[in-house]
């Protein structure tokens, strides 16, 4: 199932986001890791963080997923594009 590029995403972005989405995994996973590192490290510190904690929540059953379709349809619903 391909989930659409959120509408309210940069037109640039969203071509981007296009064409990496039908690079092979490796090369997706590999722009995905260099796209986090280009990221200030006081910011990505943080969200390394965020990250290791939802994690430890979710697997001890303290919250839920929700479908990405579903998170964008919700973020298109109410901010458009």
């Amino acid at each position: 199932m391909s989930i659409p590029a959120p509408k309210w995403l940069d037109p640039d972005a969203e071509a981007v986001l296009r064409q990496a989405r039908s690079l092979p995994d490796h090369d997706r996973l590999r722009l995905a890791d260099e796209l986090r590192a280009s990221v200030p490290d006081d910011i990505s510190a943080e969200w390394d963080e965020e990250i290791l904690q939802r994690a430890e929540a979710f697997e001890r059953g303290e919250i839920r997923t929700v479908d990405a379709k579903d998170v964008f349809a919700r973020v298109e619903a109410k901010y458009g594009r």
